[in-house]
């Protein structure tokens, strides 16, 4: 299920949105959110989505490339994700340079 735009400014009210639109059409966008952590701040990515018609054209790459940009210029330490390691994203991630840390996300249904 697609959530509208309105949905997920409202879920992720405290958080940063930014967007690339073409045409006046919304083609992606990121979300995040910045911490102080005790090794420095830190970025953190929870979103990024780009439609399928302009996925593999760039626009994924521009808007990581332009959050990383802004938070070198901040001072922040490093820049954090979660990904499965069998999504599509996984590898777009590692061609961009990120590496597993060791922390890995655990769950449990209830």
């Amino acid at each position: 299920m697609l959530l509208g735009l309105d949905k997920i400014i409202e879920y992720f009210k405290n958080n940063v949105i930014r967007v690339v639109s073409i045409n006046k059409n919304i083609v992606g966008f990121i979300i995040y959110e910045d911490a102080l952590w005790w090794d420095g701040n830190l970025r953190f990515v929870d979103e990024i989505v780009v439609t399928r018609a302009f996925q593999e054209k760039g626009i994924g790459e521009l808007l990581m490339n332009y959050i990383e940009n802004d938070a070198r210029r901040k001072k922040f330490s490093r820049m954090q994700l979660s990904s499965h390691v069998k999504a599509k994203a996984f590898g777009f991630y590692k061609h961009l340079g990120y590496n597993e840390n060791g922390f890995h996300r655990l769950e449990k249904k209830i």
